[in-house]
């Protein structure tokens, strides 16, 4: 392993040598004359770092006064007013606008200091030619060496310039950093003052808005119309006047507060129309989406709540007009004073409405094209093979950068610490303590619950499964403890980036690390997977993880501290290539391991899902390999993203099915064991909640996904499939409703319908009709609640996803020629089975002959009757077979059933004697229960029916019950029995004797046949 490492290594770095040589190489041998800086661009450059130098002292003024504005005390009680508020927010918006544009001109200033570096080398070059005696290029005669001398000098006087603009640049984001902080803390402090204080803003200074002011005026009017109701001098009509005028007022006073509501609206978005949002990042856009919707969901409201409120006072003032034959003037105009504010407000809000849609469109567009050139920047290396030496010496000056910047962190820590308030410091050990007691319970749990599952001798997928999360967490939760105290420790202390994420690195890297390693230890533990070798395999994947998590912690500290995308991109790139090394070998060993469990688990669920979601793993580093490798690192690194939060995401699902199965298994045991509704509650209760709980977990993983990816109807990848969904399958307009995602949204409810009625069936029989005695009865009760349940579904379902149902009128009318001609067949079969759940002429469990079958009745459909034979066949009949043809039920109307048995006894047996005999076996059945009579009728009888050829013909009949005795069995031991009691009373059973005589000749009378042949007469001669 050490010597596959080393390989690599050396691999990387001649690489990166021949790349240098081949960039030293190609500069080498270029001839033509470069274009230096000129005079005027120095000028520029010059004139630029002092404007750079002014806005530095300018933000360090406004830094000053802003913080001095916060710390002071009396700022604290200031009533803050609508338009403090407004400019508050203005100037945090252009301040953020101002610190993404200065970043934009950072990375334009680092291209063209990339460009300057590399004209200045070209320069030299050609010096270093002309230098050269035995130099014979005639494109090199007629350059002067003095002028390229100029040149260079101009070219080295304006790297260095820009060198200190970069500088100047770098460091007014810092102060724009600093300063967008405290305006959003002042901004904050000023809206909550502004909440908390609204009678103080009415009563300043500030010129209230027209709205305001009308309110004001109506406030007073009403609170004086209040007084002179208090008045007991009024009469009933003069108190319906006032109180008519007041609940006018009312409304009016609502109407202008929701129209002040919509003139902020209108403010912020006039606000928001003149931002180039094709300049900012995505996070700002998603905000001011987030806000759009906002803006979109008040007004909506506020257009409910204002017809709403003016449909009560229109209903009040046509009642108050029917009451009366005049209208007084004043409530008159008062009415169509309120009802002229309604329609403007009314035209306001849809105004208003109309603007949020379009630029809620405009945003929209924007976001999507950020996000699209976001995902299709790819990395050149700088632009150039020539770019490659310089991007070395980047690298090798960054760790230098990154161990400095870990010496500033450290000491920001420890400043922070020393400056902590006592207050802080009892936080911060009882976080402390609470963190460290925590890890020490979660461990021991841990282990109380693997030794729990180490008992079972055979365990499922599912257990060992849970073993394995166990576990994971047993090995893994101190170090997760340990990153919960770094997170602790600089959340406490206050820290600001990057020293933030840099503390918490160490921790992150550790548990990176112990993450994969326990990981295969464990799998081995648990049998889940079986090597050669385990302790080499699990030293390998060790090894691996440390270089892997060492590359990406070089990664995530070249984003927090290094300024230089290229350098940034050149880290991803690496760490690409790593990722690269080490795929085909993960597609190996889980491609073995698959294989290996594919031979115990594969019956079972979990298993399977796992299966699935392990392949994530080998899928995932492919992509990100071709991504990175194609210079593609933001979608590389995007992707990765995606997928290792769907990995971790899956991974908690997976155990959570693997705990309800195992607690679902446990619970259908103790009720078969220890209720009486044992089956009910294990098929009925358990069985359907644990489907529910595995679907419903289902889709709260793809919701939890969605909102830890940051998705919604605005993010391009969902926006796109959105449309798709909602696009009508057809052209007219008629048509609109059929869209694929109403056909989808339609399949899963009809689904969803079937399995609730099916459910219900069940669910209905055992328990909501398990006190009707029938049983046929209880099954025709729940069929039907069934199909109830089915139809109501169905029809709710259409409503629920917007079909109207007169559309289907149409529908219906083709759906009913159809049964006329091709379907028949099935209504016939569907009208039957209602027929016969109605009429109930046979039940479930009833038995039955029909068609040549004998059996019990199982299921009453829907289509068809399913009935299982005595030789236990399933047999599948047409409901109509049963309404149409005759068939026998057995069990219809009673249990006890007659079965007549006929034989012959010789003519010279007392008929009394053998009828005493019969009854006399009868009895002893009937005792013993094995037959069954009821009086007064049904009685087993014996008796002399009849006289044939053979003997006096008896007649013998019996009641068998069809619960208690089988037919076979019953008969079985009746004839048994009958033909031991003749032989033990002399009776001789008659039947059918024939003698038979052999004439000596054709012609010979039949009386002179002797009775028997006589046989030809022996001859001994011979010897015969």
């Amino acid at each position: 392993m050490r010597a596959l490492f080393a390989g690599v290594q050396s691999l990387i770095f001649i690489v990166l040598w021949f790349s240098a040589q081949s960039a030293i190489a190609q500069q080498s041998g270029m001839y033509d004359t470069v274009v230096a800086a000129s005079s005027a661009q120095i000028e520029v450059a010059k004139e630029e770092i002092t404007s750079l130098e002014e806005q530095i002292v300018q933000l360090q003024n406004n830094i000053k006064h802003i913080t001095e504005a916060l710390n002071n005390p009396a700022s604290s009680n200031a009533i803050i007013k609508q338009g403090d508020l407004n400019q508050a927010r203005i100037e945090l918006e252009q301040e953020q606008l101002r610190q993404d544009n200065q970043k934009n001109r950072l990375i334009t200033l680092d291209k063209t200091i990339e460009d300057t570096k590399a004209t200045t080398q070209q320069i030299n070059t050609q010096l270093q030619k002309l230098a050269n005696p035995l130099a014979t290029n005639d494109n090199e005669q007629n350059i002067d060496q003095e002028t390229l001398q100029n040149r260079l000098e101009r070219n080295e006087r304006y790297h260095s310039l820009l060198q200190e603009k970069r500088k100047r640049l770098n460091h007014i984001i810092e102060l724009d950093r600093q300063y967008v902080a405290l305006l959003s803390t002042r901004y904050q402090r000023y809206n909550e003052r502004y909440l908390e204080n609204d009678d103080a803003r009415r009563n300043s200074s500030e010129a209230p808005s027209d709205l305001e002011s009308q309110s004001q005026q109506l406030i007073k009017e009403r609170d004086r119309l209040n007084m002179v109701l208090r008045d007991s001098s009024l009469n009933s009509e003069q108190r319906l006047h006032h109180n008519i005028l007041i609940a006018i007022l009312n409304k009016q006073i609502m109407f202008n507060a929701i129209g002040e509501e919509v003139s902020q609206i209108e403010q912020r978005m006039q606000e928001l129309q003149f931002v180039d949002f094709s300049s900012v990042s995505l996070e700002r856009i998603r905000r001011e989406q987030s806000e759009l919707e906002a803006f979109r969901s008040r007004l909506n409201d506020a257009n409910i709540r204002l017809d709403n409120n003016f449909t009560t006072i229109k209903d009040q003032y046509e009642l108050f007009s029917n009451q009366k034959n005049g209208i007084p003037e004043l409530i008159a105009q008062q009415y169509a004073d309120m009802q002229r504010t309604h329609q403007d407000i009314g035209s306001a809000l849809d105004n208003n409405l109309f603007s949020v849609a379009l630029l809620k469109e405009k945003i929209d567009g924007e976001f999507t094209t950020v996000s699209k050139n976001y995902l299709k920047r790819q990395f050149r290396f700088g632009g150039s093979i020539m770019a490659l030496p310089q991007i070395a010496q980047n690298i090798t000056t960054a760790f230098g950068t990154f161990a400095g910047q870990y010496l500033v962190s450290a000491k920001t820590l420890l400043d922070a610490l020393k400056n902590m308030p006592l207050m802080r410091w009892v936080m911060l050990t009882v976080a402390v303590v609470a963190i460290i007691l925590v890890t020490i319970s979660v461990t021991i749990w841990n282990n109380r619950l693997s030794k729990r599952y180490r008992k079972h001798i055979r365990m499922g997928f599912a257990p060992r499964f849970l073993l394995f999360i166990f576990g994971m967490l047993k090995h893994n939760f101190p170090y997760i403890g340990f990153l919960l105290l770094s997170l602790t420790l600089v959340h406490v202390a206050q820290l600001s980036a990057p020293s933030y994420g840099l503390l918490l690195l160490p921790a992150i890297l550790m548990l990176m690390i112990a993450i994969p390693y326990f990981a295969m230890r464990i799998l081995i533990d648990t049998q889940l997977l079986e090597t050669t070798d385990n302790y080499r395999v699990v030293r390998i994947v060790g090894i691996l993880s440390a270089i892997g998590s060492i590359l990406f912690a070089l990664v995530m500290m070249a984003e927090q501290i290094l300024n230089d995308q290229t350098t940034i991109d050149t880290f991803r790139w690496i760490y690409g290539v790593y990722i690269a090394l080490v795929t085909l070998p993960m597609w190996h060993a889980i491609n073995r391991a698959v294989s290996f469990l594919n031979g115990y688990y594969s019956e079972f669920y979990t298993y399977r899902i796992l299966r699935v979601v392990v392949y994530i793993i080998p899928i995932g580093f492919t992509l990100f390999t071709i991504s990175s490798l194609l210079g593609y690192l933001n979608f590389a690194w995007l992707s990765a993203q995606y997928l290792l939060y769907l990995l971790l995401v899956a991974l908690i699902w997976i155990g959570f099915l693997a705990l309800c199965k195992d607690a679902s298994l446990w619970a259908k045991r103790y009720a078969l064991l220890n209720t009486n509704n044992g089956v009910f509650w294990a098929q009925d209760v358990i069985g359907p909640l644990h489907t529910i709980l595995r679907y419903g977990s289902l889709l709260l993983l793809a919701w939890l996904l969605l909102r830890i990816y940051g998705w919604n109807s605005h993010t391009p990848v969902l926006s796109d499939f959105l449309t798709l969904l909602k696009k009508p399958l057809f052209s007219s307009s008629t048509d609109s409703q059929f869209t694929l995602m109403n056909i989808l949204l339609m399949a899963l409810l009809i689904y969803i319908v079937f399995r609730i009625g099916s459910w219900l069936k069940s669910f209905s029989y055992r328990w909501i009709y398990s006190k009707v005695v029938d049983l046929g009865i209880r099954n025709s009760l729940a069929v039907f609640s069934q199909y109830a349940a089915v139809t109501f579904g169905f029809l709710l379902a259409l409503r629920i996803i917007g079909l109207d149902l007169t559309t289907f009128t149409v529908l219906a009318g083709a759906i009913g020629v159809g049964i006329g001609f091709g379907m028949q067949t099935i209504a016939n079969n569907f009208i039957s089975g209602i027929l016969l759940l109605i009429e109930r002429p046979l039940r479930s469990g009833d038995i039955i002959s029909v068609g040549g079958y004998d059996g019990t009745v199982e299921r009453i459909g829907m289509r068809s009757l399913t009935m299982t034979t005595f030789d236990n066949e399933s047999v599948i009949l047409p409901n109509s077979d049963f309404v149409t043809s005759a068939f026998k039920n057995w069990s219809h109307t009673d249990q006890l059933k007659r079965m007549v048995l006929y034989f012959d006894i010789s003519y010279r047996h007392d008929p009394a004697e053998v009828e005493g005999v019969l009854m006399n076996e009868l009895q002893e059945m009937l005792a013993l229960g094995e037959l069954s009579d009821q009086e007064p009728y049904m009685k087993n009888r014996a008796f002399a029916f009849g006289c044939s050829e053979r003997g006096i013909t008896y007649r013998v009949q019996y009641y068998w019950h069809l619960l208690d005795h089988d037919f076979a069995t019953t008969r079985h031991k009746l004839i048994t029995r009958i033909w031991q009691a003749c032989k033990r009373n002399g009776f001789e059973i008659a039947y059918l004797k024939h003698d038979i005589y052999f004439p000596e000749h054709q012609d010979q009378d039949a009386h002179k046949v002797l009775p028997l042949p006589f046989a030809p007469p022996h001859n001994h001669k011979n010897g015969e």
